[in-house]
């Protein structure tokens, strides 16, 4: 038996089996969720409680493991006060932050290869202005898509891909990489959001689409939905592809 708290979350194991079994691994697993569930059960607990996540999902977030901590929590907490207009997350991604997560990208060859096209897209969210968040979008939107593409073709050696191939490739690279939805990756998380958010299908005659792959590309997205908070979006869309890669 093991009880551990965090904060004033307790968690207890039990194992009732055979002390003469060997399950190192096994229980070294168990009690890796314990601790991740209590350290992280705000994560968890809004994937569970469907109403505020799809809320905050609606308008283009996930707990990207960029906001995990103390961005997350504040987000979750706006939401679920419906003070969601007091939200201020993008203005903390200024150029030091951003200098932190470009240079994360560069480790990487896929990012690095992308590096001049990338790096403009960062310097127009830098501008924190309608002209820049429309720039950064519109370069970052493509090269999420274009990331993905690549490492697929890398991968399988098939050069033509379906949408639903590439969403469920992301969806394997994070299963392998970090397992379950237990995993901080949430790898089918992830998936529904991309399907839902960013390869989300337009229709004009249901009113004026907002930012997404298809949309974008399109070029049917109004203006003024070209907002600094999208850009934040798309910029952390690429970033959590970054870890599943």
């Amino acid at each position: 038996m093991l009880c551990t708290r965090i904060g004033w979350k307790f968690g207890c194991f039990f194992d009732l089996r055979l002390e003469s079994e060997n399950r190192l691994g096994e229980l070294s697993y168990y009690l890796t969720q314990l601790l991740r569930g209590l350290v992280f059960q705000e994560i968890f607990q809004t994937l569970e409680y469907d109403d505020l996540y799809q809320k905050m999902k609606q308008d283009g977030w996930f707990p990207f493991l960029e906001l995990l901590g103390d961005d997350f929590d504040d987000l979750r907490w706006l939401y679920k006060t419906d003070n969601y207009s007091e939200n201020r997350l993008s203005e903390k991604f200024g150029e030091e932050r951003i200098g932190k997560i470009k240079n994360r990208w560069w480790s990487k060859e896929i990012f690095e290869s992308k590096k001049p096209i990338l790096q403009k897209g960062l310097n127009e969210f830098l501008e924190n202005n309608q002209r820049g968040d429309i720039s950064c979008i519109k370069i970052l939107v493509s090269e999420i898509d274009g990331v993905i593409r690549e490492i697929y073709y890398q991968e399988t050696g098939k050069g033509k891909a379906k949408t639903s191939d590439l969403k469920d490739f992301v969806k394997e690279k994070g299963r392998r990489k970090g397992g379950d939805d237990s995993s901080l990756l949430l790898p089918a998380a992830f998936f529904d959001y991309l399907d839902d958010k960013f390869y989300d299908q337009f229709d004009l005659a249901k009113g004026g689409p907002e930012v997404a792959r298809p949309s974008s590309t399109h070029g049917v997205v109004d203006p003024e939905k070209y907002t600094h908070d999208k850009a934040l979006q798309a910029i952390l869309t690429l970033d959590q592809l970054y870890f599943y890669f």
